[in-house]
């Protein structure tokens, strides 16, 4: 067999036409597409090194959080083909965000507690602080310091450097 169409045209004929007992065209046709489609795979790899390599991280994380590769596997994908790429960018923003909230906290003595385990001094403490600094607390947490805009910006010119470099 010469072509990936050739060895399928084989394979299909033989199973549309009477009593099915492979030969060795047969088994030919079959070793074919068989390599084809691993020399495929293989390449696609090669022409996608840094996706590779963001996959293989990404799934690494993943099964940390999940501790079964196999499941890990599974969410990563649905993950990666179900989510848009919009939203990922807002939940990214959204988490830097957050991070800025926590540093802005940090940064003033306050801890990072749920308001139920705090007490009434540190709740007034939290109070007095964040009147004082009134204008950082709103730009940490109710404008956000990132925007969707200028994270699409900054990931697409950290990719387009990451790219040339290879």
């Amino acid at each position: 067999m010469n072509t990936i169409k050739q060895a399928l045209e084989r394979i299909k004929w033989r199973f549309e036409n009477g009593k099915f007992i492979p030969n060795d065209n047969d088994c030919n046709a079959l070793n074919f597409i068989v390599d084809w489609i691993n020399n495929e795979k293989k390449q696609i790899v090669k022409d996608n090194v840094l996706l590779t390599k963001c996959y293989v991280l990404l799934l690494e994380h993943e099964t940390i959080k999940f501790q079964e590769v196999n499941f890990a596997s599974k969410q990563l994908n649905k993950k990666l083909h179900k989510v848009d790429l919009e939203q990922i960018f807002e939940e990214f923003r959204d988490y830097l965000n957050l991070l800025e909230y926590q540093t802005f906290l940090k940064k003033h003595g306050l801890k990072i507690n749920h308001p139920a385990e705090m007490t009434d001094e540190e709740r007034l403490i939290e109070k007095n602080i964040l009147k004082e600094h009134q204008a950082e607390f709103m730009r940490a947490t109710v404008t956000g310091k990132w925007t969707t805009e200028q994270i699409k910006l900054a990931i697409i010119n950290q990719l387009t450097e990451l790219i040339k470099l290879k």
